[in-house]
């Protein structure tokens, strides 16, 4: 014995169904929510990071790009909103325009708090810079012990020092301080263009 629908009844689905499809087309795709850009080097939506480290990845991230044009930004967030921090990173790396446009020469290094989890991105005239090596070295010495043990700032800021002393070797530029080069220094840094030329 076979069983037959209602017409009402599968009228009604066919209704539904199309509308169903309808209002699945009129949603837009889950879109991540990126921060606005921050106005100087760094940008800590976690909240982790002291003052004192603040200015000093302000100071040195205004001095590097007045010497070079490099930029090196430092992001903070509790978490990525589910999306894998590879490309979180590189959505904000682009948000913000890190680095000089022409020369696509900055660099990200983000922090994802609750994630337990951090990422660098660097831009495309960097890549033969700060390699996948280069930068597994980097965040893996400078970074991931302090991190491990959640002393965010230091490992924020002695990263930041060396991701800086790297640009510095690559565009043959340096700072002075007078009596230190420690990273950890409360002094304020001036660059100087390291080029000489010659007849």
């Amino acid at each position: 014995m076979t069983k037959t629908v209602h017409p009402v009844l599968k009228k009604t689905g066919a209704v539904l169904l199309t509308v169903l499809v309808l209002v699945l087309m009129a949603v837009p795709a889950f879109a991540v929510t990126l921060p606005d850009a921050p106005t100087g080097y760094v940008y800590d939506g976690a909240n982790v990071l002291s003052p004192s480290t603040e200015s000093y990845i302000e100071r040195t991230g205004s001095a590097l790009a007045e010497a070079c044009g490099a930029e090196v930004v430092v992001a903070t967030v509790d978490f990525t909103d589910g999306e894998d921090i590879a490309d979180y990173a590189y959505d904000l790396f682009n948000k913000w325009g890190i680095g000089d446009k022409k020369a696509n020469n900055g660099l990200l290094i983000l922090l994802s708090i609750g994630a337990e989890d951090y990422y660098a991105e660097p831009g495309a005239g960097l890549t033969d810079v700060f390699t996948g090596g280069v930068l597994d070295a980097m965040l893996y010495d400078y970074l991931e012990d302090d991190f491990a043990a959640k002393d965010y700032d230091s490992g924020v800021k002695k990263v930041y020092a060396r991701a800086v002393e790297i640009l510095e070797d690559h565009y043959n530029v340096s700072y002075f301080t007078g009596t230190t080069n420690n990273a950890n220094a409360n002094t304020n840094y001036n660059y100087a263009n390291n080029n000489t030329s010659g007849g």
